[in-house]
């Protein structure tokens, strides 16, 4: 655990730091990402094989039900986030929340690049901070409430070039995550929420792939 706690706070203090330029990037922001993502999957794999540990034991336990779960709870979110930064933006909190770059890049390749993105975050972040985390602090002895404001924080920490407010959502997002996480002792709920709110965000950079989709279908 404290192997993966190094290798994601060193990005995280990263991220915090980033220019303006850096942001912009969608390339960079892209590989970068997907590039970290699948490395952590890769290692957490092994960690989990290594102990004799099943996917089941950090939640990946697929339940149909919990599917609808997660789509009210990205209904929830999206409703929420919609409201709350100018309440954070009124209190004098700073930043800018949303995606990591500024301009969306457009065509088939940058949306199937950024379709992978996503989910490779995705897998990677609900199941280290919602699966893996969650499990190893309960087993140091901490309660589910320390466990859980713990794991928060620390997924909140890797949106440091959101600033204040995005900060503060993502650490709210995550408290609400690993909640419903402990609730159902699975992860399809967690993912389904999150994976919706990120293709919301990059609506703009997957059209092209939505779109092919959508044409398959029909010829098909």
């Amino acid at each position: 655990m404290l192997v993966l706690l190094a290798l994601v706070l060193l990005p995280a203090v990263v991220s915090a730091c980033h220019t303006s330029e850096l942001h912009q990037s969608f390339g960079f922001w892209a590989w970068a990402h997907l590039a970290r993502g699948l490395s952590l999957i890769a290692l957490l794999l092994f960690l989990l094989w290594r102990n004799g540990e099943p996917l089941g034991r950090i939640g990946w336990r697929f339940r149909g039900r919990d599917l609808l779960l997660g789509i009210l709870l990205f209904v929830l979110w999206w409703l929420i986030q919609r409201k709350l930064p100018s309440v954070l933006f009124r209190a004098g909190l700073t930043g800018t929340p949303g995606s990591a770059f500024v301009s969306h890049p457009e065509g088939l390749a940058a949306a199937v690049l950024c379709a992978a993105t996503l989910v490779a975050v995705v897998v990677w972040e609900e199941s280290f901070f919602r699966g893996y985390l969650l499990l190893r602090l309960r087993g140091l002895g901490a309660n589910a409430v320390v466990a859980l404001l713990a794991s928060a924080l620390l997924f909140s920490s890797q949106h440091g070039y959101q600033g204040q407010v995005g900060l503060v959502l993502t650490g709210l997002l995550g408290i609400l995550s690993g909640a419903v996480y402990l609730w159902r002792k699975n992860l399809t709920a967690p993912i389904v929420m999150h994976l919706l709110l990120n293709l919301a965000a990059f609506y703009p950079v997957l059209w092209p792939l939505f779109r092919l989709l959508h044409a398959l279908k029909i010829t098909g």
